[in-house]
């Protein structure tokens, strides 16, 4: 899809661009497997593009034999039994430590997920949701092809162990950091009580189970959690 210099509007899963007159895209745009070129840095082959496969679970959002829940579809975003939630992941400069690109990209009831990178080197990867800690994998790997990583088949494919045990041999991203601040703790408990309290329901990052009403499971989680002084871990 061209976004006319004229200025336009495109939307298609998790991508929505809107280009008004003498707007120039200087950079590819992915999301979802999409991909947005414009400008100057035009690329039109996205097979040239280095490709990330991502396998990771979700600790309240795991049911059972590699399954999980999906938040769209229990809150009616979407209708795709396939499709489980949002997640963020990032390129992260093995020395400074600071993110090189990220990508927003979705992640499937099974625990897949990809994302097109442009920059080739040596990273660690991030991995961040709206309700879970922010998980970086365990040594930095070269990124000069597509690569596969997967977090759930060991406590150790995390930084510092820093993943839960969902079922024998299966590991997850801990869930309970609702505001997004690397801890898990009395706040994130707060906001949890609050909406059970409150009979919440929506797509809500208080919703650490997914199934669309934040009560008492949700509760029970960020009591267990909370109590776990549990923050993310990264160099």
């Amino acid at each position: 899809k061209v976004i006319a210099s004229a200025g336009a509007y495109f939307e298609g899963s998790d991508l929505i661009v809107s280009s008004t007159l003498g707007e120039t895209f200087t950079s590819p745009l992915t999301a979802y497997d999409l991909l947005l070129t414009q400008g100057y840095q035009q690329i039109e082959d996205p097979d040239t593009f280095l490709k990330i496969f991502i396998k990771a679970y979700i600790q309240g959002f795991y049911i059972a034999n590699g399954l999980m829940n999906s938040p769209y579809v229990n809150n009616g975003i979407t209708t795709d039994p396939t499709v489980c939630d949002k997640i963020a992941v990032c390129l992260v400069d093995q020395v400074t430590h600071v993110a090189v690109e990220c990508a927003s990209t979705m992640l499937d009831v099974n625990g897949n997920a990809s994302i097109h990178v442009t920059t080739p080197g040596t990273y660690y990867i991030s991995l961040s949701h709206q309700n879970t800690l922010q998980t970086w994998i365990s040594m930095p790997i070269s990124i000069t092809d597509s690569v596969l990583y997967d977090f759930t088949t060991a406590a150790g494919k995390a930084y510092g162990n820093n993943m839960v045990e969902v079922e024998n041999g299966v590991w997850a991203l801990w869930s309970g950091d609702t505001n997004q601040d690397y801890l898990i703790d009395s706040t994130d408990y707060s906001a949890i009580e609050n909406d059970v309290v409150a009979f919440a329901f929506g797509y809500l990052s208080t919703d650490l189970t997914g199934d669309g009403g934040v009560e008492s499971a949700d509760y029970s989680l960020i009591d267990n959690n909370a109590q776990l002084f549990l923050s993310s871990v990264h160099p």
